[in-house]
């Protein structure tokens, strides 16, 4: 299934950083080149159950989400490289091995 979050009219954004399980609040930071109370009260660094997203409008952060992995998980896509509103096209797969999974990647 393909889906895009350029459609996401609920905020004004321009670029898309997805951050994985336990990535570092000082990374985060440093990435955003920005300070945010949602990000550390979200603590991922100590967490494997999300990933968090963040959407920036320049160089201010419009909205944190924390997303569960259990609902569909974007670790293979959570470098923490801001990702441009119309490049955000992606492929939900469902995972290969036994249990019911769903991970999402960049779609081409």
């Amino acid at each position: 299934m393909k889906f895009n979050l350029e459609s996401l009219q609920a905020v004004e954004w321009v670029n898309l950083y997805i951050f994985g399980p336990y990535t570092p609040t000082n990374d985060i930071e440093q990435k955003l080149g920005a300070n945010n109370v949602t990000v550390k009260e979200i603590d991922i660094e100590a967490r494997d159950d999300i990933n968090l997203l963040v959407f920036m409008l320049q160089s201010e952060v419009i909205v944190v989400v924390s997303y569960p992995r259990q609902n569909v998980d974007f670790s293979p896509v959570a470098s923490g490289t801001p990702i441009l509103k119309e490049e955000s096209f992606f492929n939900i797969v469902e995972s290969a091995d036994e249990k019911e999974w769903f991970y999402v990647e960049f779609a081409k």
